[in-house]
């Protein structure tokens, strides 16, 4: 009898035990209002305002802001001073840039006349050359069947004339190609002088080249000229660098292929 009174009170511990536990765990219940007032946040108090730190989104939105007023002045405390040496290196490197584009510029104009002058006189040199290659033939046919029979005199103007006709041939394979093609066999008037001196002062100079050996480096001295024009066209007020039309090769009045 005892053993089984003594396993009832054990039973009575236990269950007295684990009801106190469960009443010493469970979250109070907040009872509802009834008069139509908002619910009690959890954690408030009706006491004074607290004076702890302040909420963690209100404290993150200074530091934001903060941060973005302080990036201007970052950047101006971070920018350096460019001394006036590098100021100088900078011109200079400007210039130097200026001076590359110039010259492409140049170039590109160079060429652009180039293929201009050239589709234009294209014809013209073509009917020229033909008519000092049937001429120069003709002397040298005249040097080979009656050299023998010929003095010396009617020699020597044999050979001077195909001499001439030599140099007339590098004219028309050599002329400036960026410039209006003159023929070597137009005839200009008092109005027109200033076309025939060019066209004699370009025939000595691609006869000078090529007694010297020089022709191959003519292009670029004529391309030199090109840009020393243009330079000094820059220094020439804007009115006067007017755009002109373009000019048509000088051929000669009444010109026949023909005729020898």
């Amino acid at each position: 009898m005892v053993r089984r009174t003594g396993k009832k009170r054990s039973r009575e511990e236990d269950e007295d035990s684990s009801s106190n536990a469960l009443a010493v765990t469970a979250k109070p219940v907040t009872p509802k209002p009834t008069d139509g007032s908002r619910k009690p946040i959890e954690n408030e108090t009706s006491g004074p305002p607290s004076t702890g730190p302040l909420p963690s989104q209100l404290d993150s939105f200074i530091k934001h802001e903060s941060t973005v007023a302080a990036k201007p002045r970052d950047q101006c405390a971070k920018r350096p001073r460019v001394s006036n040496d590098k100021k100088v290196e900078t011109v200079g490197s400007l210039q130097r840039e200026v001076g590359k584009l110039q010259r492409l510029l140049n170039k590109a104009e160079y060429q652009r006349n180039v293929k201009r002058e050239s589709a234009a006189a294209r014809q013209h040199q073509f009917y020229d050359r033909k008519k000092v290659t049937k001429e120069l033939q003709k002397v040298e046919l005249e040097l080979a069947e009656e050299g023998s029979s010929l003095d010396d005199e009617a020699r020597a103007q044999l050979e001077t004339k195909r001499a001439d006709l030599q140099v007339d041939l590098h004219y028309i394979e050599h002329f400036p190609p960026a410039k209006p093609y003159i023929s070597i066999r137009a005839v200009f008037g008092k109005k027109k002088a200033g076309l025939s001196a060019a066209r004699s002062r370009i025939r000595e100079e691609i006869h000078q080249a090529t007694l010297n050996n020089t022709l191959a480096s003519l292009q670029d001295q004529r391309f030199q000229a090109f840009v020393d024009q243009r330079i000094q066209e820059s220094d020439v007020p804007d009115e006067q660098n007017a755009p002109t039309t373009q000019a048509a090769p000088a051929l000669a009045d009444n010109d026949d292929f023909f005729a020898i």
